[in-house]
């Protein structure tokens, strides 16, 4: 089944790791800090309090036309071990970090080679921390670790094309998508959030393919908390995710979600959660799992017809939030499963469905990931009798699937193609 951005094993670890976090220290940059623009204008309401009753199922044929399962392939330069927490698909490529290796395999799932190497020399780096890339330019874009530096290759022969700098606050692994390719070649880099309580706390920078700062951006959120003697907790979630070429910002503890433009921000979407919401001062001194009757909301994707978003609350990680923005609506999701809330897979009858990880989506195409142990152990005759398809034949070919893995295979990526409207 998909899981909400981090399984939870991931997500206490990021949280204990913050704890022990030290003062961020680092140097203002001279980039402009535009503005955020508050004109007047609609704004789509979320009420997160007042629909937090209803609910509702949502089957996969709703807001999906097909499903794919590809396996990639597993070579001894190719296999992928249990250390994997970054991938990338596009329309093209499959890209994953797996022990310090960024593998590259076509859509089909065929290995096509190992791009860099884990070292100090040219080209070479120390792990990565989050990548992205710009299929016109046939150029690939990665963070090494430690060393604050964007390394370049080449998409198709994985040649190393040279480096640029950013700032070490910036593209921090531990969030998804943090570093993040916006086209006219600029990239929008979300900070380390530890640095949250920095009186010049940006959110996130724009820089250009030269690593030069073309802006800081700012939402002013932190630069209440001014009592010192209270010690801060970076429990929350910021995100960049794109949906039909819009760039979206969510900033944890804050009530809105910005389109990024540019480098202007500008309100889409206000969460009115109400009583769910707690003070920022006590959701920022406050261990996350000791929070009770609040929430905190993360893992946001999109449809033409919905915007989908996990909440913790009660020490839960896996509570599915669904707003219809055709009528206003917010739902929380069930399963016919009885365990973690998803969408019902009707397409094929396989496993419900949640986005694995947030990602890039422009070619509107939702990816989560499997292991074939998983798989085999779930998708078995009993659950294809409970779980009715819309479509018999890829029925069949789910279970044919399903009867060829093997437990020693590579994970298996599933592909979902989203409805164009």
């Amino acid at each position: 089944m998909g899981k909400c951005l981090l399984n939870i094993k991931q997500i206490l670890s990021y949280f204990l790791c913050l704890l022990v976090l030290g003062s961020c220290q680092y140097t203002k940059n001279s980039g402009p800090k535009p503005e955020i623009d508050m004109s007047p204008q609609v704004l789509t309401m979320i009420e997160f309090e007042r629909d937090f009753n209803n609910k509702r199922e949502l089957r996969l044929s709703e807001i999906a036309d097909d499903i794919e399962y590809i396996k990639l392939e597993a070579t001894p330069r190719s296999y992928i071990g249990e250390r994997t927490n970054i991938w990338h698909i596009d329309q093209n490529y499959i890209f994953v970090v797996s022990n310090d290796r960024l593998l590259q395999f076509n859509r089909k799932g065929k290995f096509i080679r190992e791009i860099g190497k884990y070292g100090k020399g040219p080209g070479e780096h120390l792990g990565i921390r989050g990548f992205d890339l710009d299929a016109k330019k046939e150029t690939l874009y990665v963070v090494s670790n430690f060393t604050a530096t964007v390394l370049q290759y080449d998409l198709q022969t994985g040649k190393f094309l040279g480096d640029f700098a950013i700032d070490r606050r910036f593209g921090d692994s531990m969030i998804r998508r943090s570093f993040q390719n916006i086209g006219r070649d600029s990239f929008a880099v979300l900070s380390e959030i530890g640095c949250q309580f920095q009186p010049d706390y940006n959110i996130l920078e724009i820089i250009d393919q030269n690593g030069i700062v073309l802006s800081e951006i700012s939402t002013s959120l932190y630069s209440t908390l001014s009592n010192k003697s209270v010690r801060r907790i970076a429990c929350t979630f910021n995100q960049l995710w794109s949906f039909s070429w819009q760039v979206r910002l969510f900033e944890g503890h804050n009530d809105t979600i910005y389109n990024l433009n540019g480098s202007q921000l500008s309100p889409a979407f206000i969460l009115k959660l109400g009583h769910f919401k707690g003070s920022l001062e006590y959701m920022t001194s406050q261990y996350i799992l000791n929070i009770e009757k609040y929430v905190q909301v993360f893992n946001f994707f999109e449809t033409f017809n919905y915007l989908f978003f996990c909440y913790i609350q009660d020490g839960v990680f896996s509570n599915l939030m669904l707003f219809d923005k055709m009528t206003g609506t917010t739902f929380r999701l069930t399963s016919p499963e009885g365990d973690t809330p998803s969408i019902v897979n009707d397409l094929d009858g396989g496993l419900s469905f949640y986005p694995g990880f947030s990602f890039h989506n422009v070619f509107q195409e939702w990816v989560t990931i499997y292991s074939p142990s998983d798989l085999k152990e779930r998708l078995t005759s009993k659950h294809f009798k409970k779980y009715a398809s819309v479509d018999p034949v890829k029925e069949a070919q789910l279970q044919k699937f399903v009867t060829d893995l093997s437990i020693e295979d590579n994970p298996v990526v599933v592909i979902v193609r989203l409805k164009s409207k």
